[in-house]
């Protein structure tokens, strides 16, 4: 499936959900610069989740994974920033245990992965139609010495 088509069904689903759970409460009409905010945040949602899905189909994933968790650090940055939001403890130590796990495994994957030959595979050429062919020729690589265990 097209990674367009993956993230904007993804941004077109969190809006539904939101409009849904969002059926019991008293709404006013947006002002035009409220619905321009609206608008702007939908394009950037819709972008990152497009270069979240790209990032991971095209870089390997131990390596793409702990810059997702940066969305925490940046949604606990702008709702301090913006709303004057601040987590309470129950919410930090979810944060700091999700965050901690992630980075374990990165770091775990990174330790377990050095001095191995891993395959990758590319695709071929683009076609005239500007498509990826349906077969991929693997290519392995390998690791640079200075990642192998002490």
């Amino acid at each position: 499936m097209p990674s367009v088509v993956i993230a904007l069904s993804t941004t077109a689903s969190v809006g539904l959900a939101g409009v849904l759970f969002g059926a019991g409460e008293t709404w006013r009409p947006p002002d035009l610069a409220e619905t321009g905010l609206l608008g702007a945040a939908a394009v950037f949602v819709a972008v990152g989740n497009l270069a979240i899905i790209r990032s991971l189909r095209n870089g390997d994933a131990s390596v793409v994974s702990p810059f997702r968790y940066s969305i925490v650090l940046m949604s606990l940055a702008l709702g301090a920033l913006l709303f004057g939001e601040w987590p309470d403890l129950p919410s930090v130590l979810g944060i700091a245990l999700v965050t901690a796990s992630g980075f374990h495994a990165f770091r775990d994957g990174a330790v377990e992965g050095a001095g191995r030959v891993h395959a990758v595979v590319r695709p071929r050429n683009l076609s005239r139609h500007g498509r990826c062919g349906t077969s991929a020729e693997p290519a392995i690589r390998r690791r640079h010495a200075s990642h192998a265990p002490q």
